[in-house]
């Protein structure tokens, strides 16, 4: 499968490919299986905003990993087809089914209002590169050379704890434990910021050879640790915001790892899509290359989480528990990945390490001739000095996502719950 041939990455330069399917069974005969396999969602990315360039109106999008542009595009690809169930009800092509308007009947309440057609229908998720966090904490290890090491442990020991703080005002009631710079001669397991969840640690043998995991770490409930970025990135297990460079403003958006764990209990859908739905709609399997490592993925993605449980008082009380996912590895390798470029580069004589892309791609099968290219959260083009003006927006951005949730709630009913408390001039201004 191949990015649209107009908007292929430079040569030169690296991208992570994520992509959601969809995959549907037939038993054609009491042997064979028909497989229908449909791709929803394509995006590439590795660019996220700093705390301070981040809108608080949500015309930009915070973070453009690939993993999320994937999952946002998924959440589109709902609401859209959703709505040409409700106009164009026979379609044979329908992915959802609309059960009709549940009226004022209190028993017809927590009828859903959509479900899909197919009930075989499962939910995959494809990444070139495995998810950053805690997904390739041991991977990166394995791979960064002595003196990339050096390098980030020195800037990493000019970070106090009070900067880490200062940083992160809204984890200020978790455990208080100093983020130091890691040895990789000290051995054993080290506290964490949360004294009820410990995390293995990364060692370096005496042989000098690359790190290794200590696979003891304990299952909790409670709060589980937290890290900023790549401080302190010898420990495993806990919760962390996405990578960036020692000198850069720190960002607040959560690591992939950490956030498909949380879509492996609470959904894939979205809070827009999730009201439309009977229940969550989970991913059956991720399938990945780069940086593989399946107990990393298993404990990153369920095994720290396991116990979780997720109540929604609000509504119908029910309770979401975390849904396990299957890994696999991937034998093709992205034409564009960082592994193929940098092979690429080498067989060429190119000395000069690849540079991942500033932009990010996104296409959704429901509007399948356009892909947007992405710069900063906005469509490539907008002025980073004014204001975002409405058609320099992503689709993708929560703005327009909840504008095609009132769009689709408009044509179920003409007074939608979700906005009975916005006025009329609110309304006018979506």
């Amino acid at each position: 499968m191949a990015t649209p041939v107009e908007r292929t990455p430079v040569e030169r330069t690296p991208a992570d490919l994520q992509g959601t399917c969809d995959t549907r069974t037939e038993q054609s005969s009491q042997l064979d299986t028909m497989w229908e396999v449909e791709c929803i969602s394509l995006a590439t990315g590795s660019k996220c905003l700093p705390q301070g360039k981040q809108s608080p109106r949500g015309d930009i999008l915070n973070d453009c990993h690939a993993e999320v542009l994937a999952r946002r595009g998924f959440n589109r690809w709902c609401l859209e087809e959703m709505r040409k169930s409700i106009e164009d009800p026979h379609n044979l092509r329908n992915k959802f089914k609309y059960s009709g308007d549940r009226g004022h009947d209190p028993q017809q309440q927590d009828r859903p209002l959509f479900e899909m057609v197919s009930p075989s229908s499962q939910f995959h998720l494809y990444v070139s590169q495995a998810p950053c966090g805690d997904a390739t904490t041991a991977s990166l290890a394995q791979v960064q050379s002595e003196e990339s090491w050096n390098a980030f442990m020195s800037g990493q020991r000019t970070r106090s704890i009070a900067t880490v703080q200062e940083a992160t005002p809204d984890i200020k009631d978790l455990p208080e434990t100093p983020v130091t710079g890691s040895k990789r001669a000290r051995g054993g397991l080290d506290e964490m910021l949360n004294a009820a969840s410990r995390s293995a640690k990364l060692q370096k043998q005496d042989t000098g050879s690359k790190p290794n995991i200590h696979k003891n770490q304990s299952h909790s409930n409670h709060i589980l640790g937290f890290r900023r970025g790549r401080i302190d990135y010898d420990s495993v297990g806990v919760l962390r915001t996405k990578p960036g460079r020692i000198d850069s403003e720190p960002t607040l958006s959560m690591s992939c790892s950490d956030k498909i764990a949380r879509w492996n209990i609470l959904g894939l859908n979205s809070a827009l899509v999730m009201p439309f739905l009977e229940k969550p709609i989970y991913l059956e399997s991720i399938v990945t290359r780069e940086l593989f490592d399946a107990d990393a993925l298993d404990r990153a993605l369920f095994g720290r989480i396991q116990d979780c449980l997720c109540t929604d008082q609000a509504a119908s009380g029910s309770t979401n528990s975390p849904h396990r996912i299957s890994v696999h590895k991937s034998e093709i390798a992205f034409s564009f990945s960082k592994e193929i470029v940098s092979e690429r580069g080498e067989q060429e004589g190119i000395t000069s390490l690849p540079v991942a892309s500033a932009s990010s791609l996104s296409w959704i099968a429901s509007e399948p001739q356009m892909t947007e290219v992405l710069v900063n959260g906005c469509k490539a083009g907008a002025s980073a000095k004014k204001q975002i003006q409405p058609k320099a927006r992503s689709r993708l951005c929560k703005i327009n996502m909840f504008e095609s949730s009132i769009a689709l709630w408009k044509l179920i009913s003409p007074k939608p719950p979700l906005v009975k408390s916005m006025t009329t001039t609110d309304l006018a201004n979506l």
